[in-house]
């Protein structure tokens, strides 16, 4: 049983080291507390939300590419990654009824009604969403999800 199974023991976990890390003696001792620090901010990711690596690659997509047209559904997309906390498939499904797993922890997201393919490596470990593909149903058809 890891401790994401049961998420109360590892949120009273990080309020612990939270408490640890607001002593008064933190200054003295700062570069011994450096890695609970680090934890603590590990902790609060994955209890807040996931991490979409790079919003840039979304906001060149619909500005410069030329499809001003995605930008509310990208943007849309966007904003519920990034309030969603996912630890397994069935947690994107949840929120995407419509996503595929293609292999190789890549992701295919169905874009304003299946115009434009979003292909994402989510890795559940650490709370991230690696943006590796956006385009049309065209060029998607074009590429192998799987290994891009």
């Amino acid at each position: 049983m890891t401790i994401f199974n049961n998420i109360q023991p590892f949120i009273f976990f990080c309020l612990l080291i939270q408490d640890l890390i607001s002593f008064e003696f933190k200054n003295i001792y700062s570069k011994k507390f450096w890695n609970i620090k680090f934890l603590l901010y590990l902790c609060e990711r994955k209890i807040y939300a996931m991490r979409v690596v790079s919003h840039r690659k979304l906001k060149e997509f619909y500005t410069i590419g030329g499809h001003a047209d995605a930008q509310s559904a990208i943007e849309r997309w966007y904003s519920i990654v990034e309030d969603a906390t996912w630890n397994n498939f069935a947690d994107i499904r949840r929120d995407f009824p419509d996503v595929d797993y293609v292999g190789n922890q890549h992701y295919v997201f169905n874009i304003k009604g299946n115009g434009y393919r979003l292909v994402v490596v989510v890795k559940f470990s650490i709370g991230c969403v690696f943006i590796r593909f956006i385009g049309t149903h065209a060029e998607y058809d074009v590429i192998d999800c799987s290994t891009i």
